[in-house]
């Protein structure tokens, strides 16, 4: 695996405190520390919507919207997350989604490096 690659690290059954089901994952992105999030699916109807839920150190949701297109399927994932793993959340005076991809791809050294002054790395 590439030193800067994102990946899925893990993934075991998880129970959440109302008895529902769902996933325990952690992940890891190109910044030097691992995400630990809980995943739950909230409604579907398929083909068409997946409705998923995300606790941890992100909280938010997903929404999969599956649309016929011709001979081809349009699909959007509406993703709202905020992130809460300690630490990170220091990093949000950085913008890091922008409408300019190429402004995230230039910001990337500048956020590795705060990240590494704030946590000695």
């Amino acid at each position: 695996m590439r030193k800067d690659a994102s990946a899925f690290i893990a993934s075991e059954p998880h129970t959440f405190a109302d008895g529902s089901d769902g996933v325990s994952l952690t992940t890891k992105g190109w910044m030097p520390y691992l995400l630990h999030w809980n995943v739950r699916e909230l409604s579907s109807d398929p083909p068409g919507s997946l409705v998923i839920e995300v606790s941890g150190d992100f909280e938010g949701r997903g929404i999969w919207t599956l649309m016929p297109d011709g001979d081809h399927t349009s699909i959007t994932y509406d993703w709202r997350i905020r992130v809460e793993k300690p630490g990170v959340k220091k990093l949000g005076e950085f913008k890091l989604m922008k409408e300019d991809p190429v402004g995230v791809e230039r910001d990337a050294e500048t956020i590795k490096q705060r990240y590494a002054q704030i946590f000695k790395v």
